[in-house]
């Protein structure tokens, strides 16, 4: 709040007042409220001793100036996700912190740094500096700044790494082999092969196949299971090995 002090306009010879403030004047708040610019109606009072001879109003237009007592600050929360497919070069995300101040400019930062991420001092924008594996690490946190040149705030910027179907399935064996006894009736269980994919999800689904015609003739192959059993009665004279 600003106010005329009468008792200064009658004590001073020279028909002159002071304009104090009372409490500590906030731009940031003035402004979230109006304006950082008031205008206030006075009235200036002339007095001859103790008696009054003139009074005239008068508008008097007082600004508070800013200055830089506030730091910048990032939304929350700071997580992205980015393609374990995307290319080394290309945007993740782009920070935008705000700064209540009129004066400063912005420039950010990585304070841990990282071998896979850079970030433009001017823009804010992330970008990939090398290829990701969600396989070998499905989360990163980098610690990022952002000053005013004054004052700055630190944040963290968590990245989760989506998977993309980029590896093979493997069995766990190199070769499995099943013994099976002559007289096997059909819908014997001969044996199971198991593979493992290590992406994740929909990309994860395997499927079982049989390559080989013949072996088709004989076994049934479960594509979901893996387990195969005997369609066909064997004769281990005409089939020594199969």
């Amino acid at each position: 709040m600003v106010e005329l002090n009468g008792e200064d306009m009658k004590r001073n010879p020279l028909n002159t007042a002071a304009i104090d403030a009372q409490g500590k004047q906030d731009f940031e708040m003035n402004d979230r409220i109006s304006t950082a610019s008031k205008l206030f109606k006075v009235l200036n009072i002339q007095f001859l001793g103790r008696k009054e001879i003139s009074a005239r109003a008068m508008k008097v237009r007082i600004t508070v100036l800013d200055k830089n007592d506030s730091p910048p600050s990032f939304p929350a929360p700071l997580r992205f996700q980015v393609s374990e497919e995307l290319p080394a070069g290309q945007p993740v995300a782009t920070l935008k912190a705000s700064d209540p101040d009129t004066i400063g400019s912005l420039e950010y930062s990585l304070t841990n740094g990282s071998e896979h991420f850079s970030l433009d001092a001017t823009t804010g924008v992330l970008k990939l500096k090398e290829t990701l594996d969600r396989e070998q690490r499905d989360e990163y946190q980098l610690a990022v700044r952002c000053s005013d040149g004054v004052q700055y705030t630190d944040a963290v910027v968590t990245i989760e790494v989506l998977d993309t179907n980029d590896n093979p399935p493997a069995f766990l064996e190199p070769a499995y082999s099943f013994d099976i006894p002559e007289n096997a009736v059909r819908g014997h269980r001969v044996g199971k092969v198991q593979a493992v994919d290590p992406d994740l999800g929909i990309n994860a689904q395997l499927t079982y196949s049989v390559i080989s015609d013949w072996a088709n003739d004989v076994f049934s192959l479960n594509p979901q299971t893996g387990v195969f059993t005997l369609t066909a009665k064997l004769d281990y004279e005409e089939v020594s090995l199969i």
